[in-house]
């Protein structure tokens, strides 16, 4: 489906910043035109922002000026050789933008090493062009606030390496928000191109409300309530638990074999869930640090690796967490004798 189904598309230009490459203007503006279908003409270079102590290479400021020096477009891209940045101590971005804004800027300062772009850097600007746009759209916004969202070219990340990792094109929700009836980039209203929040569509189920819960949400109302019951069961069992025999005052093979049962089962479960919960932790923080590095994708043998340390280390955890229980036994033995 084409993302403006109405018709009505948004004036769309690319205006070099200062003295940047033509040829990076041009792969910018070429992969705006191959992913929107709609013109998007390169107009004549404006002059680099004055600098002052107060805004040299901050991004705002940079937005800003563009802002002024293109009234009559609706989204205009702007592209420097100039490095930006959104304050004075973060590195260098590959480009920034305006949320539900007009105005966006790409920076060839880390993109290219010259001024004629290899292949490799023509797809890096490609990439940085539709976050860019993205952004600008919303998309960033409305699908891409965690850190678990499905890879995107909207959400590249700030190292090259991640830049290169990125998918080259907008993700299914993205591509889906854009060319939904529902939610696809409305005419200005008032100035605004941008998908329209999902609480605005008429998509149902709870995706519908911008409801973007991950399975660690559900589980935090029934933590709490588990939390809750163990504090009204130890402040009930007080009583029968004064009553339960001390080192030096009793024996525990006193206690009925019921008891013994009891014992012998939570123990036995205790343990299975130790070993097993502390293996799949530590298989989910491999596979997430993994995926950080190198991306999402595993093969085979690397899989059956995370898996082996993930086993190794979740023993580990668990002998750990033992001796800290055991440890905390023999000191309550202490005191009770």
């Amino acid at each position: 489906m084409t993302v403006f189904p109405h018709g009505n598309t948004p004036r769309t230009v690319v205006i070099p910043v200062g003295d940047p490459s033509p040829a990076a203007c041009e792969e910018v503006a070429k992969a705006l035109r191959e992913t929107f279908e709609f013109p998007v003409p390169i107009r004549d270079s404006i002059g680099a922002p004055p600098r002052t102590d107060s805004n040299a290479h901050v991004g705002r400021g940079f937005l800003e000026y563009l802002r002024g020096e293109t009234p009559d477009a609706d989204l205009a891209v702007g592209v420097t050789d100039e490095r930006i940045k959104m304050s004075r101590d973060q590195t260098a971005l590959f480009g920034v933008a305006g949320e539900f804004d007009r105005v966006g800027v790409v920076s060839t300062a880390r993109l290219l090493e010259g001024r004629e772009p290899t292949a490799l850097e023509r797809e890096r600007l490609a990439k940085e062009a539709r976050s860019v746009v993205g952004t600008m759209l919303g998309l960033r916004t409305y699908l891409h606030t965690r850190r678990e969202d499905r890879p995107c070219v909207v959400a590249p990340g700030e190292t090259r390496r991640q830049l290169d990792s990125a998918p080259t094109t907008y993700c299914e929700d993205c591509r889906n928000a854009l060319t939904d009836d529902a939610t696809y980039p409305k005419p200005p209203a008032p100035g605004d191109w941008t998908v329209r929040t999902r609480a605005e569509s008429d998509a149902s189920g709870p995706e519908a409300d911008g409801d973007r819960r991950t399975w660690v949400d559900y589980l935090l109302a029934p933590i709490g309530f588990a939390v809750i019951a163990v504090i009204e069961f130890v402040a009930l069992s007080g009583p029968v638990v004064d009553r339960l025999p001390r080192p030096g005052t009793g024996s525990a093979r006193d206690l009925p074999e019921s008891a013994h049962e009891i014992y012998r089962a939570v123990t036995f479960w205790a343990n299975a869930v130790l070993y097993l919960g502390s293996a799949f932790c530590w298989l989910f923080v491999t596979v997430s640090v993994h995926d950080r590095i190198f991306g999402p994708d595993l093969s085979d043998g690397v899989a059956i690796g995370l898996l082996l340390l993930s086993v190794a280390l979740g023993v580990f955890t668990a002998w750990f967490v033992k001796g800290i229980v055991g440890g905390l036994r023999f000191v309550a033995a202490e005191e009770w004798s």
